[in-house]
């Protein structure tokens, strides 16, 4: 499921158990999450368009691509899942089913729509990305100082033509990556279209233009 805002798509997304997951975890087959995310639209894109789902002039990236990622967490107890708190299964009778799928709306009305109705003001999302807190949820943002907050800082920031502030992050956000694939490229070969490749690029030529500019 997919909602469509000014400066992201948010996704929902209930992801069930594969029959190979089922048979090794001994879980039932029925067992699924509950998924949600925030795709920026004005991001440079990275994973081009298989990552998106081909719906008229419709931007429906999948959730595993999006900027934002977040899980839901069950409040209701079940036996079998008593380890996992971030699924549920319906391999129960008709009152525990209705009580399971009550439980995933709350989850959904309490857990994931006030964050995507925050990010909605692009302001919220700058400073969950400033944030020093180290006990800040990671939501698929990574740590304080890290490659990818240097990146979403960088564009968040050139969108806002805030250019020093742009400038800033991304000349870090290009350090940072530069030494990661120093590392990576040697053990691995990188194809063209690798996502690491493609943000490289998207770096150089934002701060060519900055330069331009200036």
């Amino acid at each position: 499921f997919w909602r469509i805002c000014d400066n992201k798509t948010d996704v929902i997304e209930l992801r069930f158990l594969l029959n190979n997951d089922s048979l090794s975890s001994n879980l039932p087959l029925s067992t699924f999450s509950l998924l949600g995310g925030c795709y920026l639209n004005f991001l440079p894109k990275v994973f081009g368009d298989k990552a998106l789902h081909h719906l008229p002039n419709l931007l429906t990236p999948d959730e595993t691509h999006c900027n934002l990622r977040f899980t839901a967490v069950r409040s209701i107890h079940q036996h079998i899942l008593k380890r996992n708190s971030y699924s549920w299964h319906l391999d129960c009778d008709e009152n525990e089913q209705s009580e399971i799928l009550t439980d995933v709306r709350n989850a959904f009305g309490t857990q994931f729509l006030p964050l995507m109705n925050k990010f909605n003001d692009i302001n919220k999302l700058l400073n969950l990305l400033e944030s020093r807190n180290s006990l800040e949820v990671d939501m698929g943002i990574g740590k304080p100082d890290s490659f990818n907050r240097h990146y979403l800082l960088g564009f968040i920031y050139l969108k806002l033509q805030r250019i020093d502030l742009a400038a800033q992050h991304l000349n870090q956000a290009k350090k940072l990556l530069d030494e990661l694939l120093v590392k990576v490229a040697e053990p691995m070969s990188l194809k063209s279209d690798s996502p690491l490749l493609r943000q490289s690029e998207n770096i150089i030529n934002a701060l060519s233009a900055l330069k331009s500019t200036q």
